[in-house]
């Protein structure tokens, strides 16, 4: 089954931002239908990766009682053929907002986003020239990576 899935805010749904799929029937997408309580709560759920073998979903929230920060990771696994209730993945998640979540085909690593401060290692505003002299400077391209 090909499905799309997407954060959408409707009226009618679990939370102020839901999960949602839409199958794909003859060409053309079917109206969204939101996950289940075991991914959507009535907080803001977005940034869902699905595993291509839909054993497992992973995704951000934000607003529940277990929230780290400005939003975290959950996964949730597949059992029966149902999403289980969602974990939240405290072992990696910081006080700032954790999101985008992506696992690799081999599903060896993870990577998501975490929204924090940051420090330009730059003294000023650089160009796309500036920074290509940078990286193709072996001497000076490791100063771009540790400020």
């Amino acid at each position: 089954m090909e499905i799309c899935i997407l954060p959408l805010r409707l009226k009618r749904e679990k939370g102020k931002e839901d999960i949602v799929m839409c199958e794909l029937k003859n060409g053309h997408y079917l109206s969204p239908i939101s996950l289940s309580e075991a991914i959507n709560s009535k907080g803001y759920e977005f940034n869902a990766f699905v595993d291509p073998d839909e054993q497992f979903i992973l995704f951000s929230a934000y607003g529940r009682n277990d929230d780290m920060g400005q939003g975290d990771l959950y996964l949730s696994v597949k059992k029966d053929g149902h999403g289980n209730k969602q974990v939240n993945l405290k072992n990696i998640n910081s006080t700032a907002l954790d999101y985008c979540p992506f696992v690799t085909w081999d599903k060896k690593y993870l990577f998501y986003l975490v929204e924090a401060s940051y420090k330009s290692p730059f003294s000023k505003k650089q160009t796309v020239s500036d920074l290509r002299k940078r990286l193709l400077n072996p001497a000076m391209a490791w100063m771009i990576f540790i400020g």
